[in-house]
């Protein structure tokens, strides 16, 4: 989650860079998990949302979406491994 803080991608971006993120050996969980948290947890997402609802709902907003992201990749990555 910590490489989606400095690292944003555009949504046109973002498919060709998954492809990547597959064939250099990611798993597909890690991959939704990043996917998901991406666009959230892009640094000018965080610092936008930071002057809009203020410090604390931000903080509370991004440790909700990072747990839930990773909840969801190891949801679905025990899934689809089973």
């Amino acid at each position: 989650m910590l490489f989606g803080v400095f690292m944003y991608s555009p949504t046109l971006v973002e498919v060709p860079s998954a492809q990547t993120f597959l064939s250099l050996g990611m798993h597909r969980g890690v991959l939704l998990a990043y996917l998901l948290a991406d666009p959230e947890l892009s640094l000018q997402s965080i610092l936008i949302t930071n002057s809009v609802i203020g410090r604390k709902k931000t903080a509370v907003y991004v440790a909700l979406v990072t747990v839930f992201s990773v909840l969801a990749g190891l949801l679905f990555t025990g899934w689809v491994d089973g």
